[in-house]
């Protein structure tokens, strides 16, 4: 199964997702490719939709390899144990560039209580899962009635590991065989901050 894009990723979660029939749902967008599902998401549930900022946490010795996540309240999720001194300067880099992201995708603000909210936390795929588990323990925080992962794509073991902290998990297809999120999509360019900017924008007007 390979989906066009993220958008008709996102139209067919929506789908799926109306049929649960969710109370009061929120629907929350990871930045940068899962604002564009959760945008399409939010415009089939006539749902309010917001960010929450999560940024993966590079190895020292390499910057593409990711060993865990940290999200805008400070929640650390690693999968990999690493030297503190090191980790500490990584976190401390990240920290800032996840402050910036809240000032221009949010205005600065927190993220609103959810007390009898159904908090749905949207992404364009799970690879390993930090990412989400991460956004999970944050939204925890603001006691939401219900917590939803819902994503288009998912590997079997980021299911495993994730479903279990959450209500519900929702995946449109969990494959066997899962090497990259990008396998799943025919288009799959790179997300820029003004594009994520204007989705956000509209999302406000729905």
């Amino acid at each position: 199964m390979r989906f066009r894009n993220r958008e008709e990723a996102g139209k067919l979660l929506g789908k799926k997702l109306l049929s649960y029939n969710f109370e009061n749902p929120i629907v929350f967008g990871i930045p940068r490719g899962g604002i564009i599902v959760a945008f399409e998401v939010s415009k089939v549930l006539k749902a309010p939709l917001s960010t929450i900022i999560v940024s993966k946490i590079p190895a020292y010795f390499d910057g593409e390899y990711g060993i865990g996540a940290i999200t805008e309240d400070g929640t650390i999720i690693l999968r990999e144990n690493i030297d503190e001194d090191d980790l500490n300067k990584i976190i401390e880099t990240l920290k800032n560039k996840i402050k910036k992201r809240v000032e221009i995708y949010r205005n600065g603000k927190d993220i609103e209580e959810l007390i009898n909210k159904t908090a749905i936390i949207v992404d364009d795929g799970i690879a390993t899962g930090e990412t989400i588990l991460a956004a999970i323990k944050t939204i925890k925080n603001k006691k939401p009635e219900k917590i939803v992962i819902a994503v288009p794509v998912s590997s079997i073991d980021a299911k495993k590991r994730i479903k279990r902290e959450v209500d519900y998990f929702i995946s449109l297809y969990t494959p066997e065989n899962f090497y990259a999120v990008s396998m799943f999509y025919e288009d799959f360019e790179q997300v820029e901050d003004d594009y994520v900017i204007n989705i956000l924008k509209k999302g406000e007007k729905e």
